[in-house]
Parts: structure tokens; sequence; C-alpha cells
């Protein structure tokens, strides 16, 4: 790979030849001859990236060779063409996919027998047993007794068969993976075999066998390895007097009864799981439900996950112990038997605690555990427990075993599904003295569920990081856990971008029915720094939401519970500053909610000096009692820096202020303006900060008046004077979003609403790991067996323990309907944003608060087929994968309209004045065949700041359906002329569901209700007509069915002749989140004519009342670069796109390749780098890889100009150094192949020399959806061999921004 001056010397060469100014005269980098000396850089292979997945590692390198329709791909991403140069001698991992179909699509997901007959004989020996059971009771009873052991052993057989043909296939596939290798890559090292979810392999490969192999025509794809890592923002185990290592979160209490409220025995509480009635009391609780944990491992002798009696009903009920593994569950693998590391400094020579067992086997609770260190090793041994040496892991701290040394892991899974009752108990240091603090009674959400560990996260040794994963290694595991028979995963962790390796693992595990929990991410929220002076963590509201979210898993976002609260900063007067402000609650003992209410509307004056650091003084004794009477009963206002929080706290407080307002000094931290939690133990008093501009503003704003005033005492002795700043602090209490929690709109599916929804992520005390761990373990590496973490990946697992007790509850649901439950009876109300004190909007928590007692019985379900599924990718605007088959699917009839996409929640990116969606939904409550369930909508429109603007309208308004049916109703959303365009908006959709008689056929009809007696089918997610229920019994011991008799028990029972009131008195609510971001003119992307046409017309739609302004760029003749790519390796042109460019193509034709006109003879792809700084580096902002060489890429800078905060319409703000590079994938020579390359650019101010508008004038009035009819024309245009382009662009008045633009093609 490129030394570390690549990157600035690549750039220096590109900045020196866009001095010329043109393609024409960019200079031509070839891989065979440029020599690495400071100006160019050695390129021997072939490096073309994807825009599927950007790399964090150092290796971006990714071949793409789809064949799908879409090929051409121009979204922004962040790819550096400088981190992924590779010599065809260095090895990297590449995952290589390929067309055939994995086992979990290509196998019956049962054996096919004779089924029938079997139910048949069961169906007649059951009609003898009901004539004898009257006469013959003993007869019939051991009749019942040998059928059900007959059966038990058919089942065992058929699972047997079944197992055994499935590892035969897999077998199989491994070595069609390995012939694959020895062919075209002999010296490469496998790495993975994937065959049931993904079917392909990772490999150790040179660049140019990635090329050979993505060349073939049996293989899809060739991607690099890249690395993520897990989502959890801040933690804390104990209050230590030097606590500069433990950043803490930022609402957080102190006192030992917070800590028992906040264990995660209070989130079940919180959810509604433990009260009489509720789940668990119903015999929900994970009973045979297995839980995949993909993560940093397990500490297995943690009291979570011991394998004792408990609670049959999760908090209530006789302690039973668990059983063996469920029959489908066929995981096998225990890596937790390797010596431990050091725990609480007891070390032997080797580095294993003499106090500690070196073996450990798995259990009941923990059925297998398995780990994947192929991301972090050079040598992959598949003999290693984990496969790999793991020399790229912390070798002080790691554990190359299944065992989690980082804590993480553990944390999640006993979030998930640890054992109810555990008592956790803590080691706190508070000066002077150390004493035992029970936390609180720990559960998991699902506290009898099982667990299948997955360990892929490690501690890089390079980056010096903890909870790194490698993307094989997840989709490694990912492939594991659905063969090993799991019913949920848990992904904790930001998946490869879009959909990626592990998102089209993902995809494929619905076969098998499971349904996955995902986090939404923490980008750019909490970071923690311990550097000099104050110790802080950066707090920022939250980036956008996790860019690897697809729609078959569920997004989960985080919200600090019902005993938080978010503290506001109100200044009453000078009238100037009145108003809410932000502010961040310190960690401190003083911080809490009683302390801060009791500090009344005080004055506030800034503290000598400004920054605390020193005891406040002055230079005699009379002007030291002097600034100390003026700090006496007020706030200090402190400024950030110079010294810990704790001097600044302990220096005012002296000098007799109640509290400290610290405003942040951009200075103390890379110019970051933003607040940030301040960390102040053994402090007395209570602090905030806020951010620099208003502390700022506050400290001018005093001086000013100190100025002015007649007697500079007055100004801080009285608190009624005018001249005074007066401050408070205001509670708001309820529920919050966490500030970490990433939001949408979803970057990648901006047509989908994300999170799908939230659950609590905030300050969550569960289980942790002994393991010293040093800087890198979560526990703080004292020992301590429970931690307090915050984060989405604390979220995620009380979602997965969730969807656990329904899949016990409903085993037959598939994966889509168990997400629907949630989110359509999630509840919105009371949640509001800690950033900003609004509520929450369903950018920031999707449908809502998961509620799992709702989610049991919610009416209705969307249900989405596999196949819809892939539909869904089929009409995005991602790259294809390779594996779907769009033409066939499209050839069944499947839509590819995201507007039919069957999802529980409505989001449209572009609302160009009215859309239509179509929605199905199915009804899944119970007992519902003779009294159906009548459904009637209420809609919530969206609200913009003046009100109004958009419209719903639903049809049908009423739905009725009996178990089972289906009903399709219509969505049609417009925006009006008062619409606020281009902002998002909300609104709703209700369905209140009551259950009532059957009413008349003829009314039923009415309802436009697409009804069958259909039953869900867990493997595809379809409905299907069922057969007759026949019952199986199964061999039993006494003991289980003494267990079976308890669990079926009821805990409370109803009198009978109220339940038909009960059943009448059901109510059902189905909410729908709805998110649309109205335009106000709707143009053609590209109007195409010839020159001999001489002009062209089109019509744009506007769709508010005003005026259109229109102005017409160019056309613009092509400049034709020539060059030479060999096969296998890249050309690199460069230059610059200058200020106020306002678009540029760039393109390669089949006709201009040496096999000229003969398409599909050589296939090169072309991809566009931009630096937006001269210190920044080059990132991919387009790519075009098609099976040909017809490629093209384009750039636009309307969107340029609305990043950088402009009006729309400036172009470039700034010359750009750009680089081209053209890939010769595979060329019908073998050797090279010579090409043109096509550059047009359009510029703001361009003189429209050959084009006009036909009236002339560039203006008009315009009325709201009244077409609008564009007529261009030309003159003097020469034929040539390549089109021309030009442009027009649209303003208005009356909105913000660019209109949009139409390109103007005019062909020779």
């Amino acid at each position: 790979m490129g030394g570390p001056g690549t990157t600035q010397a690549l750039a220096a060469a590109d900045a020196a030849a866009a001095t010329l100014g043109d393609f024409e005269h960019w200079h031509h980098r070839r891989t065979d001859d440029a020599v690495d000396d400071g100006t160019l850089l050695l390129l021997s292979s072939k490096q073309p990236l994807s825009l599927s997945e950007p790399s964090s590692s150092s290796n971006n390198i990714i071949i793409n060779n789809n064949n799908n329709n879409n090929n051409n791909n121009n979204n922004h991403q962040n790819n550096n063409p400088n981190n992924d140069r590779t010599t065809t001698t260095t090895r990297e991992t590449f995952i290589v996919q390929l067309k055939d179909p994995p086992l979990v699509i290509a196998l019956p997901l049962t054996l096919e027998d004779d089924d029938d007959e079997d139910e048949q004989e069961e169906e007649e020996e059951e009609d003898i047993d009901n004539y004898e059971g009257i006469t013959n009771h003993h007869q019939t009873t051991r009749r019942r007794k040998k059928r059900r052991r007959r059966t038990a052993r058919h089942e065992q057989r058929r699972r047997q068969l079944l197992h055994q043909q499935r590892q035969l296939l897999r077998r199989q596939l491994e070595q069609q993976h390995v012939d694959i290798l020895a062919q075209y890559a002999p010296d490469a090292t496998l790495v993975h075999s994937y065959t049931y979810t993904v079917n392909g392999f990772a490999a150790r490969l040179t660049s140019q066998q990635a090329q050979v192999l993505a060349s073939l025509p049996h293989v899809t794809a060739v991607d690099p390895d890249v690395i993520v890592t897990t989502k959890t923002t801040s933690q804390k185990t104990t209050r230590q007097t030097n606590q500069n290592n433990q950043p803490q979160q930022q609402q957080q209490q102190h006192d030992s009864h917070s800590h028992h409220r906040r264990a995660t025995e209070y989130t079940p509480d919180y959810l509604g799981l433990t009260q009489p009635g509720q789940l668990w009391s119903q015999g929900y609780v994970g009973e045979d439900v297995v839980i995949a944990i993909i993560d940093t491992g397990i500490y297995p002798e943690h009291p979570s996950f011991a394998d004792v009696p408990t609670p049959l009903w999760g908090n209530s009920g006789p302690a039973m112990a668990y059983g063996p593994p469920p029959p489908q569950f066929v995981g096998t693998g225990c890596a937790l038997d390797l010596s431990l590391p050091p725990m609480d400094g007891d070390n032997d020579q080797d580095g294993s605690s003499s106090s500690s067992s070196s073996s450990w086997n798995c259990t009941n609770k923990i059925l297998a555990a398995k780990c994947y260190v192929t991301g972090f090793s050079s040598v992959v041994d598949p003999t290693l427990p984990c496969g790999g040496n793991g020399n790229g892991l912390d070798p002080t701290f790691s554990l190359l075993s299944a065992r989690d040394e980082d804590g993480h892991g553990s944390h999640v899974a006993s979030i998930a599904a640890g054992n109810y009752g555990v008592e956790a108990v803590i080691t706190t240091t508070v000066h002077p003295t150390t004493e035992v603090v029970v936390v609180g009674t720990l559960s998991g959400m699902a506290p009898r569920a099982r667990l299948s560990i997955y360990k892929v996260c490690w501690i890089d040794s390079v980056t010096s990081q903890r909870a790194q994963c490698s993307n094989a290694d997840i989709a490694k595991a990912i492939d594991d856990a659905v063969a090993d028979g799991v019913h949920v995963i848990n992904a904790s962790m930001l998946l490869s971008y879009g959909i990626g390796i592990t998102g089209l693992a993902l995809l494929n595990a619905l076969r098998a029915g499971v349904v996955a929990s995902a986090v939404g991410g923490n980008q750019d929220s909490l970071v923690s720094s311990t550097g000099g002076g104050d110790n802080h963590q950066v707090q920022q509201q939250a980036d956008q939401v996790n860019a690897a979210w697809h729609p078959w898993s569920a997004l989960v976002g985080a919200i600090l519970d019902d005993r938080t609260y978010a503290p506001h900063l109100a200044i009453a007067q000078p009238a100037s500053l009145h108003g809410l402000y932000g502010a961040v609650p310190a960690e401190c003992q003083a911080c809490d909610a009683n302390h801060v209410q009791a500090i009344f509307e005080r004055v506030l004056v800034p503290a000598r000096p400004l920054t605390a650091c020193q005891p406040v003084a002055g230079n005699s004794r009379l002007q030291t009692r002097l600034r100390q009477r003026y700090l006496r009963g007020r706030i200090a206002l402190v400024q950030s820096g110079g010294c810990d929080f704790t001097d600044k706290f302990n220096h005012v407080a002296a000098a007799g202020a109640v509290a400290i307002l610290v405003y942040r000094d951009p200075k103390d931290d890379d110019d970051d303006p933003t607040p940030y939690i301040m960390v102040a133990p053994n402090t007395t008093i209570p602090g905030f900060m806020i951010d620099y501009e208003t502390g700022h503003r506050l400290y001018q704003t005093y001086h000013d008046l100190e100025r002015n005033a007649s007697d500079a005492s007055s100004t801080m002795s009285l608190s009624s004077s005018p001249e005074s700043i007066l401050v408070s602090f205001r509670l708001q209490g309820g529920e919050f979003v966490a500030p970490f929690s990433s939001h949408g709109p979803n970057q990648v599916f901006p047509n989908l609403i994300a999170p799908d929804v939230v659950a609590p992520g905030g300050d969550i005390w569960a289980a942790a790991t002994p393991y010293t761990g040093g800087p890198y373990n979560l526990g703080g590496g004292q020992g301590q067996l429970f931690a307090r973490l915050s984060g989405t990946s604390m979220a995620s697992p009380h979602v997965a323990g969730v969807l656990a007790l329904l899949k016990q509850a409903h085993p037959d649901w598939s994966p889509s309907a168990l997400v629907s439950s949630l989110m359509t009876t999630a509840r919105r109300e009371g949640i509001y944003q800690a950033w900003g004190g609004g509520l929450a909007t369903p950018f920031d928590i999707g449908s809502g608060l998961i509620q799992p007692n709702a989610a049991l019985d919610p009416g209705v379900v969307f249900n989405i087929t596999y196949e819809e599924y892939l539909a869904f990718v089929c009409g995005t605007s991602l790259p294809s994968i390779s594996l779907i088959p769009c033409d066939e699917l499209a050839s069944q009839g499947y839509s590819f309209d995201l507007g039919d996409f069957n999802y529980p929640s409505i989001a449209l990116s572009t609302l160009e004045g009215s859309k239509t969606f179509v929605r199905t939904v199915t009804n899944v409550a119970a007992d519902t065949a003779e009294r159906p369930l009548v459904f009637t909508a209420q809609v919530t429109a969206p609200l913009v700041p003046d009100g109004g603007g958009v419209t719903i309208v639903v049809n049908p308004t009423e739905l009725v359906l009996a178990y089972g049916e289906s009903a399709t109703f219509e969505v049609t959303i417009q925006s009006t002329a008062q619409a606020k365009f281009n902002e998002w908006v909300f609104g709703s959709i209700t369905w209140t569901g009551q259950q009532v008689p059957l009413p008349p056929s003829s009314s039923r009809r009415t309802t436009q209700v697409q009804t069958s007696t259909s039953k869900m089918n867990i493997t595809t997610g379809q409905l299907r007509s069922p057969k007759k229920q026949t019952t199986k019994p199964t061999a039993e011991t006494r003991k289980e069915r003494r267990t079976r008799q308890l669990m079926a028990r009821p805990i409370t029972t109803k009198p009978a002749e109220t339940e038909a009131d009960d059943l009448a008195e059901k109510t059902y609510t189905v909410y729908i989140p709805i998110a649309v971001k109205p335009i106000a003119l709707q143009v053609p992307s590209i109007a195409s004519s010839h020159v001999s046409d001489g002009g062209v017309s089109y019509q744009v739609s506007p769709f508010y009342n005003g005026n259109l302004k229109t102005t017409v760029h160019g056309p613009a003749e092509a400049s034709m670069i020539p060059g030479t790519v060999p096969q296998g390796e890249s050309v690199f042109l460069g230059g610059i796109f200058p200020a106020g460019m306002l678009y540029a193509r760039v393109a390669l034709y089949d006709a201009f390749t040496a096999n000229g006109g003969q398409q599909g003879k050589d296939d090169l792809n072309l991809r566009l780098y931009i630096q937006e700084t001269p210190t920044s580096e080059y990132e991919e902002y387009a790519a075009s890889t098609g099976p040909t060489s017809n490629e093209m890429v384009e750039y636009y800078t309307t969107t340029h100009v609305e990043e950088e905060g402009g009006g729309g319409g400036g172009g470039v703000p700034h010359d750009l150094a750009v680089l081209v590079r053209i890939d010769g994938v595979t060329l019908e020579s073998g050797n090279s192949t010579t090409f043109t390359l096509f550059l047009w650019r359009l510029y703001m101010n361009d003189d429209p020399g050959w084009m006009e508008m036909d009236d002339g004038s560039p203006g008009r009035s315009v009325q709201a959806f009244v077409p609008q009819a564009i007529n261009i024309t030309w003159t003097g245009l020469e034929s040539s061999s390549a089109p021309y382009f030009g442009a027009v662009t649209y303003t208005t008045d009356d909105v913000d921004g660019s209109l949009g633009m139409t390109l103007v093609e005019i062909v020779p």
C-alpha cells in the first residue's frame, strides 16, 4: 500500500495539473509507468470502489460485476481513492458473492414426506379415541401414549434428516468455494465460506486476483472487508474521587434509589411486562426461543446467564430449570474454554487469573458460543477456536475466545435475555471510604429465552479502539446463526453501508423466519475526552440514522425513560435575551432534580477570573470581598477550559454562588462551540453548560449593563433591577429522545421513516465483565460485574427481547408481522426532544415507544413477503443486489413503486403534488371468525408552521375483517398551494377497530376487502390456505408434563358470563406515521431532441401560486480526451471544476473503444472523485459500473449549494479538484483498450449562445396545479459526433432555493 505521504502527494500532483483548467490538458496517470516519487503514485492494479460500502479501514477496494439494469449510480458517498492503493503483492480480505442462491433459498424449509397420510391416520385414530373413550378410557390412553411416542420419534427422524441434508449441501457449497479459489487464485487463503444466507466466500486475495474473480460470469460481486463498530455512548460503574476516565451520560442521578430504579428490572416494568395480566404472567417469557447476540462475546459465569431454575412466569411462579435446547436449534461449539485474562490485578505470569477456571462448557442457558477473528488475523487457521491467530488484536487485554473482555456483549445479552432476580452489587468509592452498593435487581426482557453467542468485535491494536468488528466476520456469524436455528438476532453495531453483505444475509434470514433487531446509531453524539483541562463529553444532536438500515430489520432508536428531566436555561431579563435556551446538566452530586428545582430566579454574574480556575479574589482584600459578595446567592457565569470542573465548581461555591453556568470556549476543543457534559465529583452546587454563542452574549450583555449602570454594585445586589440578568433553570418532566440517538431522514432509503421504534437506552444497568480490559473495558476495569451504559446498543436488545416474547406467543408469524405489531401499537404521546424540548417527530421515534402488551394482540399486521422485499430493493436508487431477479419479479407482477411497499409507515422525500400509497392489512386477532373487526380511519394531516399545507385522504375509511382476512386501502397525500415546500412535515393515520357481530355480506363488499381464510407462513411471510389443524402429541417425561401444565395454568380467571361482553368491548388502535416533503415544481430531469429539430418542448407543473423564473444555460460541446487502459488496471485524469460551474457530465461509450461499435466487448468502469478543500482527501462522488463501456456520471451543484446553506443556483462556490478514474474490468483483447472520455460542463452565468426560450421572457405567473409549457429553441449548432448539453434552471420569489433543473440533450 502507499506510504503515509501518498494522499498528500496525490493531492499536490492533481492540484498542479488542475491549473491547466480543462480535461484536454489533464494528465494521464498510467498504472504501468508511474512511480511513487512524491509526485505520482505507483498503481499496478485496478482499484474500483463501490457505492455500497464505504470503508473505515485502510483498504476500500470494492469491485462490482453487477449485471442488473441499474448501472449508473450517482449517489455521493464517502469513498477515498487514496486509501486503497494496493499492489498485486498485497493481500487483503475480499468477500466474493456467487450467483447461485444460498441454501436458505434453494432448500425446502421442510422435508417432503407423507404428512397428509400421517394426518389422515391420526384423524382416524382420534375418531376411534373419541368413540372408545366413552367405554374404554384406559385403552384409549394407552393408544394416545403410543401415538405420542411414535410421533416424537418421527419428528426427531425428520429433523435429523433435514439437518443431515443441509449439512451435506453446505459441505458441497464449501467445496465449490475451495475449487473456485484453486482454479483462479491458487495461492489465496480461504477465510470464510458462506452457504446458508449468502452463497460466497471471504478470502485473502491480491487486487489482481480480485479482478479475475470479479470477471467470472458466476460471480456477482467482490467486496473488500470493512470494519464497523458497536454503538454505545457512555459508561460508568462507580463514583470515584478521580473520574477523569469515566465519561458520564447526560441524565444521571446519584442517590442509590435512582440507581435502583434504573436497573433493568425497571425497564420490564416500564414497558409493561411484569404486572398480573401482562406478558410475563401469561407465560410469555421467551421460553424455548433462542436469541443470537452478535457482539463482543459473553462472560459466561455471570449470574444473569446461570443455568439455574428461574421463575416460570418471569417474576412469579415456581422456579423451573431450563430444559434441553429447543429441537430446532442445532448449533454446536463452545469457545469459552481458554485461559482467562488478569482480574483485579491478581495475575499469573501467563496472564491468567489464579482465581478463575480456565474451562467452561455451554449450558441450557448459553446454548453455543462462537468467535470470529479473521478480520484481525494475519494467519487464518480453522483449527483455532476463532479461526485466526488474532495478531491484529491488542495483546494485553484481548481474549482469543468467545469470552467478553469488553463488556458490551454481556451487557446487551443480559438486557435481551438475562435471568430474572439477579441482584446487582457494585463497589463504589466516595472519598475517603469504599462501600458496597446494591444497584437493584436485574432482568432481561425475555428472562427465560436462550442465548447463542457470536463474538465478532474485538480490541484493535492498530487503532487502539474497542469493539471493532469485521464485516466478513459479521456475515459469517449471521450465516451460522441462521443455520444454527436461532429465532431472533440482535446486532448492536453499525452494519455495512446500504445493503451490503450483512444486509443481504439478514434479508435471506427472513426465509428461515428469523427476525432481527438493529441499532439506529449514535452518530457524533457523546464523544468522550480525557485530555488536559476539563473532563467532558461532547453533547450534540445526533446525526442521521444508521446508513446501514434496511426495512427487513427492526431499526431501534433510544429514549430516556420517565425518570429523567430536560433542563433549560430561562432568561427573564433583559428583554433582548428573554427566552428558553438549551442547557446540559453536569455530572455532579447536586445536579439532581431536587437541587435544581430549589434554585429560583437568580441574578447571573460572571466569575472573576472568568475561568474560575483560581479562588475568586482580587488585587486587594477589599476587592476580594467585593467580588465574593457579587457571587453570594447568585449564579456564576464561567468560561470552560484551564482546569477541572471540580475546581471551577468549588471556587465559585466558596464565594457563595448557588449554581454555576459554564459556557464553552471554542478554543478549548478544536473550535467546537457545542455544550457537553461536565464531570464534577466532590462538589456541592449544581452546574450546567450552554453553548458558546449564548454564553458570550450573556457575558457581553453583563458588561454593557455594568457600563451603563450608575452604580455597578446595584447590578449585583438587586435581583429586581432592570439592569440585572435574571435567569433560572426550568425542568420539563417526561420521556425524552436520547440526545445521542440518531434521527431521520434515512439517508439510504429516504422514502422510509427511520428509526422504526424506540426503546429505553439511557443509563441502563446490566451485566458486565470483570476482566480488567484496561482502558477498553466498559465496566471501568475494576472487576465489577455490572455496568451502566447508554446508547442505541442498549435500546436494540430491549426490542430483541420483546420480539422473543412475541415469537413465543406467535411462532407462525412472519418477521415482518412481528415488527409490524411493535410499530402499529407503539406509543408516541408524551415523548419530547431532549435537545429542544419540543414533541418528538417520527424522525426521532419512528412509530414510537414499544408497547409489548399491545403488540401481543395488535388486531392487524402489515405482512411483507420475501419477494416483496426483493421488489423493494429493485425499486431503490441504490445498486441492486446482483442476486435479485428484478426482471423475473416484474414479469410476475411485483411492483417496484415504493408507494406500494407494504410498510407500516409512509414517507416520501419528494411529494410532487400528489401521491397514492397502497397498504394491505391482515387480521390476526384471535376469536374474530364470527365477530370480525371493524376499523375506522382517522387522519391527522401534516402541520407546518402556519398550519395546513398537505391533505391526506384514505379510501376506504372503513374495513371489516374476520380472522385471517386481508384488506387493501389507499392513502392519497396532496400538497396545497399553502404548503411549506422543501420541508419535511409529519402526520398520521390511526385505524380504530372493535369487534362487532358479523355484518351482512352486502355491506362488507363496500369495504373493498380482499379476503381469504389464510394463515401466515413463517418461512416466507406469505399467507397460505390452512390445512386441517391436527395436534401432534410428543413424548414427554413426567417433569416436562408438569412444566407444561404449570405454563398452561392461567394466572387470573374471568367469570364465563362476562367474556362475551369483554370481547365486544375490545378496541384496537393501529397507528401509521407519515412524513413527506412537498416540492414546489415538478420538472423533467431531461428533455431530448435532435439538432435538426431546432428546439424541444416540455411541461412543468407548479404546486404554488406566484411567479416562475427560468434561466437557460449552454449548450456546451463535448471535450473529448483519448486514452488507453490495460485490463485489470486503472487510469486517472485530474482537473478542476471551476467556481460557478452548474453541472458536469463525464461519459464513456462502447463505440469509442478499441472494439468500437461492438457493444459489450469491452467492460470499462467510470468513477468521479471530488476534493472539497485543498487539505481534504478525495472522496468518491459518483460511479458507473455497468457490464459494458457505456458509462456516465454526473455532478450537480444544487446538492453542494444546499449542503453549504446556499440559496440555490450559485454554482460551485470555489474551485474543486477532481479525479476521473477509468477501470479496465474485462477487455476482449485481454491486454488493453483505447477509450475516449467525454466531458460537458455548464455554468451559472453561461451565455445562452445558440439556445433560448421561445418567448424570450425568463419570468411568468403560475397557478398551482396548472401545467406550464416550456419551449426551447436553438440555431447554429453544427453536426458533431457527440451530443450537446444545455440546461434550464427554475426559481421563484415565493419559495426559497432552487426549484430544480432540466437537462437539455441535443442529439446529432
